[in-house]
């Protein structure tokens, strides 16, 4: 029988001549057994969801300032990528809701040329201004744009008229 040291020794040795054989081993392995792991991981975070929470929350807490000094640092090293990203999200946000609205069209005269605007007709709805909306969730834009009708601007300015004479 061998002491441990010379069986951690042969381990080694057999590992290192054997490389390739025991990775393509473990590749196969992994590949043939892909769904169950899946399955397993998806069992233990189902299970340990509201622990794993906690232990997150906790980190969070501990490592604040640590954390906010380091996106400082990359937000500081970063401005101008982080600018330019900014306003072509901003742009492309933009392009696609002037498109829903033109495939929508104006819901008083019809019309789908021209500026129009998401109009919210009860403003006590009102938590966000649409256009504004670019960094928020798909859900929370749905539930704002559900609250809105496509006005064409001539339309929304008679909208906001006759608002302001109902508030007289």
């Amino acid at each position: 029988m061998r002491t441990a040291p010379a069986k951690r020794a042969y381990d080694a040795a057999y590992k290192a001549a054997h490389r390739e054989e025991i990775a393509a081993y473990d590749a196969a392995y992994a590949a043939a057994h892909r769904e169950e792991r899946r399955a397993s991981d998806a069992r233990y975070c189902a299970a340990h969801r509201e622990e794993k929470r906690a232990r997150d929350r906790a980190y969070a807490a501990a490592h604040r300032e640590e954390r906010a000094a380091s996106m400082a640092t990359y937000r500081e090293a970063n401005r101008e990528a982080i600018r330019e990203q900014n306003a072509k999200d901003f742009a492309e946000f933009t392009e696609w809701l002037q498109t829903l609205r033109t495939n929508n069209g104006c819901e008083d005269c019809g019309t789908h040329d021209g500026r129009l605007v998401h109009h919210h007709p009860n403003p006590a709805t009102k938590r966000y201004s649409v256009s504004a909306m670019c960094g928020c969730s798909l859900d929370t834009l749905e539930d704002e744009l559900e609250k809105c009708v496509v006005s064409c601007r001539s339309c929304h300015k008679h909208q906001h008229d006759a608002l302001r004479d109902v508030a007289r």
